[in-house]
């Protein structure tokens, strides 16, 4: 059944039972390791009580909180718009913000069926940031269908689904004003034609030709928004197949929530960064200690060593036999010489470094190295939290194929 509340989730419930059972005992724990208990009450009461307020300003514009999005934004725009028009117009800019969906894009390579359609997804992108919304719309629509479609053994894509099939097990796209009751809008029938401006996401209206007057920025975003509300259905629906883990401790229990405010925090303080030669601190940036190590791997062929500048998902997924594909990709093209030139760190999670590259032979490349900041699990993070950078991109001609 759907969530009256955000504060009804059952991971909401099982944390401030923890925490009340973590007040009784504080005092068996060292001062200096106790938790700060209220704090963290209070960061759940305000999650909480945002996701809430969310709905009742935007959930009748058929707009759906998900987990992607930054608690303090949206604080910012509930706070300031003093009505739901203007909410949602601030809404759609936080969308077009340079770096907000880049980063909201990162999460989707965490599943194969979507890993697969990212080239789809970028090019939605770059459809919506050239005003091309009845591109990006069809673009977007298409992948949730194929995503949806190939998630689960039962052959059946987005459009097919009934709203009950959308109910989000401890997710917050579960809430009543969430994913499952928009998805009435998305799926009602559209057989007329209709010429006039249209602001819903009408996934059969516009997929078969009835509605054509779509071409606008906030069906656009409403695609965006109702994409990644269908990762976090998705998540959720394997989240609810796997066997209950062990209960954690109570003090790994609030160690990640410390750590999710430490994230939250880390990216709304970060800032955009375009380091030169002679920048300070452009030689002291971790990205471009990074780029250094994996080019003087390839200048010295140590092809292990370059396979571990690759991202996590990478090295998993191909195992011990890495190093083999990564040499028969480079094998050829022999390095002698390189230059680090520029830092372009533009979200983040994201940053990528220019370098000149001298081959043998005389020629001249000019390279780019896409590199994600991984926590030790793998997963992209801010990077001024514990990790490393590693390399989007792997292959020679994605990394030097440039002439």
């Amino acid at each position: 059944m759907p969530y009256e509340s955000a504060h009804d989730l059952p991971s909401f419930i099982e944390l401030k039972q923890q925490l009340k059972g973590v007040k009784l005992f504080q005092f068996l724990i060292p001062k200096e390791r106790r938790l700060n208990v209220e704090e963290l009450q209070e960061q759940i009461q305000r999650l909480g009580d945002l996701a809430d307020r969310f709905y009742v300003v935007l959930g009748e514009r058929n707009w759906i909180f998900h987990d992607d999005l930054s608690i303090t934004k949206i604080e910012e725009i509930l706070n300031d718009a003093p009505d739901a028009a203007t909410a949602e117009a601030r809404l759609i800019g936080y969308y077009q913000n340079e770096n907000t969906l880049k980063f909201m894009m990162l999460r989707l390579r965490s599943m194969d069926a979507l890993r697969k359609r990212e080239h789809l997804v970028r090019y939605a992108l770059d459809d919506y940031k050239a005003g091309r919304y009845y591109a990006c719309t069809h673009v977007l629509l298409s992948v949730m269908d194929g995503f949806v479609n190939e998630f689960e053994t039962v052959r059946r894509g987005l459009h097919a689904r009934k709203p009950e099939e959308l109910d989000g097990w401890d997710s917050i796209i579960g809430h009543h004003r969430g994913l499952a009751r928009v998805h009435k809008v998305f799926t009602k029938g559209r057989t007329k034609p209709n010429e006039n401006p249209v602001y819903e996401l009408h996934r059969n209206g516009i997929v078969h030709g009835s509605i054509l007057n779509f071409n606008n920025e906030v069906v656009a975003t409403k695609a965006w928004n109702y994409l990644f509300a269908v990762v976090d259905w998705a998540k959720a629906k394997e989240k609810a197949s796997r066997p209950k883990p062990e209960q954690p401790s109570w003090a790994d229990t609030f160690k990640k929530i410390a750590d999710n405010g430490r994230v939250k925090r880390a990216l709304d303080e970060w800032q955009p960064e375009n380091l030169g030669k002679d920048s300070d601190g452009f030689t002291s940036h971790k990205a471009y200690e990074a780029t250094d190590r994996f080019l003087t791997s390839w200048r010295n062929k140590n092809y292990g060593g370059m396979a571990q500048s690759v991202n996590n998902r990478e090295r998993d997924a191909h195992g011990n036999g890495f190093p083999r594909l990564i040499r028969q990709s480079y094998e050829g093209f022999d390095l002698e010489s390189f230059e680090i030139n520029f830092i372009d760190h533009r979200t983040a999670a994201i940053c990528v470094v220019s370098v000149k590259l001298f081959m043998a032979g005389g020629e001249e490349k000019e390279g780019k190295l896409r590199w994600v900041y991984e926590s030790p699990d793998g997963e992209p993070t801010p990077s001024s939290m514990d990790g490393e950078w590693h390399l989007v991109h792997w292959n020679y001609y994605m990394v030097a194929g440039r002439t």
